[in-house]
């Protein structure tokens, strides 16, 4: 078998709880820095510049842990 064009895809999980605390964040995590999956935790856990390479949020639903950090995001 041979693999060809390979493309790896960078995920980083911001957070994967439903509730906040001192050790845990709401859902989100990041593809390739660009495309933001929920945003329970985009807004406390990224730098302002990292913020600003998101293009798009896919939301999964509307609970809270889930939508969280959006109003950072509509200016």
């Amino acid at each position: 078998m041979r693999c060809i064009g390979v493309h790896l895809v960078i995920v980083r999980f911001l957070g994967t709880h439903n509730a906040e605390s001192r050790n845990t964040r709401l859902v989100s995590f990041l593809i390739e820095d660009i495309l933001a999956v929920d945003a329970g935790s985009l807004a406390s856990e990224l730098s302002f510049p990292e913020q600003e390479k998101i293009k798009a949020i896919l939301l999964s639903h509307g609970h809270y842990d889930h939508i969280r950090g959006i109003p950072a995001f509509v200016f």
